[in-house]
C-alpha cells in the first residue's frame, strides 16, 4: 500500500510539473525577417542574414539551411540578380512597373519558374514599441528559392535592382565566418543584420539561438501482458529532450519509476494486488525529418521492490520502445532476467503517455 501511495503521489507531481528550459537563449528581434519556413515548429532555414543598403533603398534577406555548408551561395549572388534582372527585362513588354511581386523558384534540375504580379501600390510599417523601425515605401519584391535558400529582396525600382546587383557580399560573408571563429557553433544558428553603405560594412550584429533543449516530466500508464497475467501498469519519468539546429526533437534520455500491478488470486477467495516496482532510464531517436516525429529506441531497468513471487533475486528489465503512428501511444517488447539474472522471460504492453 505504501508503495502505491508513493507511486500515485509521485505521478501527480510529475503531471503537474511544468517542462523547464535548458540552455534555450534565443537571440533578441534585431531585425524581423520577412518570411520564415516553419512546419509544426521546424525551421528549415534557420541560419539568417539582413543586409540593408540606404544607398539603394534596399533590404535583402538570406535564410540558409546551414551557412558554412552553402555561403558560395551568397558569393554568387550578385550574378544570380543579374540573371533575374535579364528574365525580368525579357518578359514585361513596355514599361516595367515600380509595384511588382516577384516569385522566383530555383529548382534542383536547373528548371526556374518565375511569377510576376502587379500589385496596388501599398507602403508597409514595421512598428516595435510604438516606434516606427522600417518603412518600405511601394516598390518591388522578390521572393526567391532554392533548395537550400529562400531570399527576399526590396527595391524601389528596377535601377535600384541592377545597383544592387553590382555590390559585393563577399565581404558580408567574410564577416560572419570571421565572427565563428570564435564560437564553437555545433547545432547553434545564427540571425545577422548588416548595414552596407559606399561598398563597405558600416554596421553589423550577429546573434546565436542555441537549440531549444528542454528537461521535463510525464507520465504514462500500460496494459500488458506477463507470463499468464495481463496488468496495469503505472509510470513516472523525468528526462532531458535534445534539438537539432532545425529546432525539431532528435534525442530523448529518460529515468523512469514504474509499478507493475500484478493479480493474484488468493486461496479464499478475491484478489491480491503484487507490486512490482523498477527504476530505469531509457533512451529515444526521432527518425523522421517531417513535421511529425517518429521515435524508436530502448530502455533498461532494475527490479527495486517486488511483493509477491513473480520475480525471483535480482531481475532486470530490458524493452525496445517504438510509437504506433502517434507520440503517446506505443508498443513495448520486453525481456526479464530473473532469478538473479539467469532466466530469461519475455512480455508485452501497450504504452499510453499522459
Amino acid at each position: 500500500m505504501k508503495h502505491t501511495i508513493l507511486t500515485i503521489l509521485f505521478l501527480i507531481i510529475l503531471h503537474t510539473f511544468y517542462a523547464q528550459e535548458l540552455n534555450y537563449n534565443p537571440a533578441s528581434s534585431r531585425h524581423t525577417n520577412i518570411y520564415r519556413t516553419h512546419n509544426r515548429g521546424i525551421n528549415y532555414f534557420p541560419d539568417s542574414i539582413r543586409v540593408e543598403f540606404p544607398d539603394q533603398e534596399a533590404i535583402v534577406v538570406f535564410e540558409l539551411k546551414q551557412f558554412s555548408a552553402q555561403s558560395s551561395f551568397i558569393d554568387n549572388f550578385p550574378a544570380t540578380l543579374q540573371e533575374l534582372e535579364d528574365y525580368l527585362n525579357k518578359s514585361i513588354s513596355g514599361e516595367i512597373k515600380s509595384s511588382l511581386t516577384i516569385s522566383a523558384h530555383y529548382k534542383a534540375d536547373n528548371q526556374k519558374e518565375i511569377t510576376i504580379r502587379e500589385k496596388a501600390a501599398e507602403t508597409k510599417l514595421l512598428i516595435q514599441e510604438k516606434q516606427i523601425t522600417q518603412l518600405l515605401p511601394p516598390g518591388i519584391e522578390i521572393y526567391l528559392q532554392t533548395d537550400i535558400a529562400k531570399v527576399y529582396i526590396y527595391v524601389p525600382d528596377l535601377n535600384k535592382l541592377r545597383e544592387l546587383s553590382q555590390q559585393s557580399y563577399a565581404q558580408v560573408v567574410s564577416h560572419v565566418k570571421d565572427e565563428a571563429k570564435a564560437y564553437y557553433i555545433g547545432r547553434k544558428s545564427f540571425k545577422a543584420r548588416f548595414i552596407v553603405q559606399h561598398n563597405a560594412i558600416s554596421y553589423s550584429n550577429i546573434q546565436h539561438t542555441e537549440p531549444n533543449d528542454m528537461i521535463y516530466a510525464s507520465a504514462s500508464a500500460a496494459v500488458g501482458v506477463f507470463r499468464d497475467k495481463v496488468y496495469p501498469e503505472l509510470t513516472g519519468a523525468i528526462g532531458l529532450s535534445f534539438s537539432d539546429r532545425f529546432n525539431r526533437r532528435k534525442h530523448k534520455v529518460e529515468f523512469t519509476y514504474s509499478t507493475m500491478y500484478l493479480p493474484e488470486r488468493k486461496a479464499e477467495g478475491g484478489y491480491s494486488n503484487n507490486l512490482s516496482t523498477f527504476a530505469g532510464i531509457s533512451y529515444r531517436r526521432n527518425f523522421s525529418n517531417s513535421g511529425r516525429p517518429m521515435w524508436s529506441g530502448f530502455g533498461a531497468a532494475l527490479l527495486v521492490h517486488d511483493k509477491g513471487d513473480f520475480f525471483q533475486g535480482k531481475t532486470a528489465r530490458f524493452s525496445i520502445l517504438q510509437d504506433l503512428g502517434s507520440t503517446r501511444l506505443s508498443i513495448i517488447p520486453e525481456f526479464y532476467l530473473t532469478d538473479d539474472f539467469k532466466k530469461f522471460q519475455f512480455g508485452l504492453k501497450l504504452h499510453y503517455a499522459f
